[in-house]
């Protein structure tokens, strides 16, 4: 799991701990417990079955991954098809299956020209806002994008296992544990919460980058 999350590369952010009750669409897998629903998580991502996998996830942390994921590369794509430097230029044609998606999504070139990457908060919260109102499921668009990350492959593989996990009523938190094929590369850890929806649980886990974990710290 920690390889599919970790495909979109460029996107650092922590995902709200809090989920509001809301309602599962279809006749959607239950899970009966946090365990359930990671282990089946895991094996989803293992089979690349990504529609499976974004259905294991709260439709809050569905709807916040769609908006950063959306931001990130719809301000990306602009900027690389503006750019003169042949290097982005290739790099455009390599993420072309991702641009077809947000096409797809309603994320077009038009809709999204005034999106923005930006350190100020105002700014990209703005960004985000935008993309929430474009992406009108975005369960479906989470499994086709996270598809066509996997396509372009590229990423280091891991072993996941969930450790730490304390329930508390309709939620519950736990570390994963992810495990490098790569032996060099020390085992990661993140956090994830689990919520309770309407008797199924659901996750929403933690999205960091491996270039957060590299950055140097203040000294």
């Amino acid at each position: 799991m920690s390889r599919t999350l970790l495909l979109a590369g460029l996107v650092l952010a922590v995902l709200a701990v809090a989920a509001p009750a809301q309602k599962d669409k279809g006749k959607a897998p239950v899970y009966k417990t946090p365990q359930e629903v990671f282990d089946a998580a895991v094996e989803a991502e293992k089979k690349g079955d990504f529609k499976t996998f974004a259905g294991t996830l709260a439709p809050v942390a569905q709807k916040e991954m769609s908006a950063m994921f959306g931001v990130e590369f719809s301000a990306g794509r602009a900027e690389l098809k503006a750019s003169k430097e042949d290097k982005d230029q290739q790099v455009y044609k390599i993420l072309s299956p991702i641009f077809t998606v947000l096409d797809k999504h309603g994320l077009t070139e038009k809709a999204t020209k005034d999106v923005k990457k930006s350190k100020d908060a105002k700014e990209t919260e703005k960004s985000k806002k935008a993309v929430e109102g474009m992406v009108k499921d975005p369960e479906a668009f989470l499994a086709d994008l996270l598809a066509a990350l996997d396509k372009l492959g590229g990423n280091p593989k891991t072993v996941d296992k969930l450790t730490n996990l304390k329930v508390d009523g309709d939620k519950a938190t736990g570390v994963v544990v992810s495990s490098y094929e790569d032996k060099k590369k020390k085992d990661k850890k993140t956090d994830v919460t689990f919520v309770k929806i309407n008797d199924s649980w659901r996750m929403i886990p933690s999205l960091k980058g491996d270039d957060e974990d590299e950055k140097p710290k203040d000294k």
